[in-house]
């Protein structure tokens, strides 16, 4: 879940990555699906589900990117893991 509480700037991109080790020998990578829709205005909300068999490493972090650039970006993630295989 992402929510945007205020932006000012162009745009911004957030989005999920996935460590076995916190950076140590496993580099983060892009969790696949982990990726939220750019934010070009606020206050926005957004969710997200990755595939249910998908298995996310132990250490998870948020990123931004952006091309245009920002001044102000708060925001909020929550992300939910299920420790099973879940079928919806």
């Amino acid at each position: 879940y992402l929510q945007v509480i205020s932006f000012t700037g162009t745009d911004v991109t957030i989005k999920l990555q996935s460590s076995a080790d916190d950076d140590a020998t496993d580099t983060y990578a892009d969790v696949t699906g982990g990726g939220f829709t750019q934010v070009t205005s606020g206050p926005a909300s957004e969710r997200i589900a990755t595939s249910a068999s998908l298995e996310i490493e132990r250490y998870l972090r948020v990123v931004t990117t952006t091309s245009g650039g920002f001044t102000e970006l708060s925001f909020v993630v929550v992300a939910c893991v299920n420790l099973t295989e879940t079928a919806f």
